[in-house]
């Protein structure tokens, strides 16, 4: 076995499948392998299909390798881009909220996160928001790799802020049917005020749509919008308004 593939096989024995060019050279220190050695072993790796390149600097061992499976999308995709956490269609999917299987691996990373250009946006979608809203996920075991993917509360309160990544609007509203016995309120609405007011709005009118009667509902509407929201963010300014929510039920 050349020195290069013993190399990559040892990276695979110690867990690591997916890893970066830093990575190789700082463990190939300790196999006294000069830097220059690397980039070239990794080119040759790469172009006799040992390991696959992500990105630039970024490698995970091929699954025709032998030496170890293939990751799975979701560990490539938090790679890709980091910090990020999966989230949306792909988390109500998850969590069995839906039935829809979704083909894209939605996440969501901070504004400012830097998304590279060549990711193949119809097989990773990542959702930018504030980093006052990167919050709400758990780690769980997928396969071999621990994947970090929000919480039942978070994916639904995400599907209200944006319904367009998680199916539709009518989607969101069926999940919430699906999962409201397994639904944490004090944690939806906990996590609700660190959001924006509308989803606080669009949360409140969906409770009281699906008949949950908790003093939870009686709670939101003191922290709802000044004026009216849509009740679907990405439906059109039409419809009548719910004085009650502040919501214009554009359905």
């Amino acid at each position: 076995m050349s020195k290069s593939l013993f190399l990559i096989k040892t990276l695979v024995n110690q867990g690591v499948r997916i890893f970066s060019l830093g990575q190789v050279r700082e463990f190939a220190q300790t196999q006294d392998l000069q830097p220059s050695y690397i980039t070239e072993a990794l080119h040759h790796l790469t172009r006799q299909g040992w390991i696959t390149r992500l990105k630039n600097g970024l490698y995970m061992v091929s699954d025709s390798s032998g030496f170890s499976p293939t990751p799975h999308d979701y560990e490539i995709a938090l790679a890709l881009v980091s910090p990020s956490f999966i989230s949306h269609w792909t988390a109500l999917h998850y969590h069995q909220l839906t039935q829809q299987i979704p083909r894209t691996t939605f996440l969501s990373t901070p504004k400012g996160t830097s998304i590279p250009r060549s990711i193949d946006r119809s097989q990773f979608c990542y959702i930018q928001v504030t980093r006052d809203q990167f919050f709400g996920f758990n780690n769980v075991w997928i396969e071999d790799a621990r994947i970090p993917i929000t919480d039942i509360e978070k994916t639904l309160l995400d599907g209200l802020a944006h319904p367009q990544y998680c199916g539709g609007f009518f989607e969101v509203l069926d999940a919430f049917k699906v999962g409201r016995k397994n639904l944490n309120y004090d944690k939806i609405f906990s996590y609700s005020l660190k959001m924006n007011a509308a989803v606080r709005a669009r949360l409140g009118w969906v409770l009281e749509h699906i008949k949950y009667d908790n003093v939870i509902v009686e709670q939101l509407l003191e922290h709802l919008p000044t004026r009216s929201r849509k009740l679907d963010a990405t439906g059109l300014l039409e419809g009548p308004i719910n004085k009650k929510w502040k919501i214009q039920e554009n359905l």
